[in-house]
């Protein structure tokens, strides 16, 4: 059960991330197509749209990051399948358990309303049918759903799902599904290309990431660190994808001692306001690359994080860093950068504990400069 908690909680972050993904057309298709009504809870219910991502189906209501009410159904099918054409029926009411697994969640926005999430495996009935997906991407249903007693749960109607991740049509991977999945295949591809003749497969996705919405107007990017045997010796790897022709592809590959951050397939320039971010995490990256380089050299480098703020009125941006090295070490950096003609330069490195006064700092830094 707590494992089906946590994927749970995976579902929320990926929608937090990839809700952005989705055009106004395409959000406003998937609600207007989603007739369902009914009660969660003993409140009423009236959800404006349904997802499909990887094999859970979200009931939302309220909310365009983190719905305010929500019913997800785990359909536990093979991953990239799309259920077209099936029907779920299930009378789990007196049965010690099922296979399928409801969450019923409320996440209020106005307090001190409270939160309240429930994972069932029984005491439920549900008939659940899937058509034929009419246009790609949008995969029309019905359901009805009865939990009785203290959960005083039912819902009934017709949707259409916003269908999401990873998906496999005719047998092929989809190239096109904003998925790191989809990422892991395309590198597999890539691979195969490079050893004809050679048995390539995943054995270890290590870190990966597919950005849904470019950030700063830039394109669509992706990021994999897997390990893939082939023809059964491990090969470590590290990839970079970008999305030309609407497919998924790999644009670049990385050294084990590199990362992502510092390499991005478009590196961020000065100009308006908006760019000031980009260009700052993309400084922090390769100083705090070249420092991880220089204190653990030839080891693997992985999963990076940075974290950095600035003041664009007095130039001065606190940041912090820090990596994998494989053998269990970790380094973290706190540095210090300003702003020079549209672009950031790095000023000290800070202590672990050190306070920062960006008034303070901006009038030593000027006497220096004086």
């Amino acid at each position: 059960m707590k494992s089906l908690l946590t994927a749970f909680v995976a579902l929320i972050l990926v929608f937090l991330q990839g809700s952005s993904q989705c055009s106004a057309a395409s959000r406003e298709m998937g609600r207007n197509k989603t007739k369902i009504s009914g009660k969660l809870f003993g409140n009423p219910f009236h959800p404006e749209k349904v997802v499909l991502d990887n094999g859970l189906l979200e009931i939302r209501q309220g909310g365009d990051f983190l719905p305010e009410r929500n019913i997800t159904v785990f359909l536990h099918i093979e991953k990239g399948r799309i259920p077209e054409g099936e029907e779920i029926i299930v009378n789990a009411i007196g049965k010690s358990e099922h296979n399928l697994t409801l969450v019923l969640a409320t996440i209020p926005t106005i307090p001190p309303s409270p939160t309240r999430h429930e994972m069932i495996s029984t005491g439920y009935k549900m008939k659940l049918k899937f058509g034929k997906e009419t246009k790609k991407g949008f995969l029309p249903g019905s359901i009805s759903l009865l939990v009785p007693g203290k959960m005083d749960t039912q819902i009934s109607g017709n949707f259409v799902a916003l269908v999401k991740g990873f998906r496999i049509i005719d047998g092929q991977v989809d190239l096109a599904a904003d998925s790191t999945d989809t990422l892991l295949a395309a590198a597999e591809l890539y691979m195969r290309s490079k050893n004809p003749g050679k048995v390539v497969k995943t054995k270890e996705d290590i870190d990966s990431i597919v950005t849904l919405a470019a950030p700063y107007g830039g394109p669509q990017w992706g990021y994999a660190h897997a390990v893939y045997s082939v023809d059964g010796k491990d090969s470590e790897r590290k990839f970079m994808f970008d999305k030309k022709g609407k497919k998924w592809n790999v644009k670049k590959e990385l050294k084990l001692t590199e990362i992502y951050q510092a390499h991005p397939n478009t590196v961020p320039r000065a100009g308006d306001s908006e760019s000031l971010h980009a260009l700052l995490e993309y400084a922090v990256a390769l100083k705090g690359e070249s420092d991880a380089n220089r204190k653990y050299p030839g080891k693997v480098l992985q999963k990076a994080s940075i974290n950095a703020g600035y003041n664009d009125i007095v130039g001065l941006a606190k940041t912090e860093f820090a990596v994998e090295a494989v053998g269990g070490t970790r380094l973290s950096k706190r540095y210090l950068f300003y702003l020079d003609k549209g672009n950031w330069k790095f000023r000290r490195e800070m202590s672990a504990t050190e306070p920062m006064d960006m008034n303070k700092e901006w009038s030593e830094w000027l006497k220096q400069k004086r």
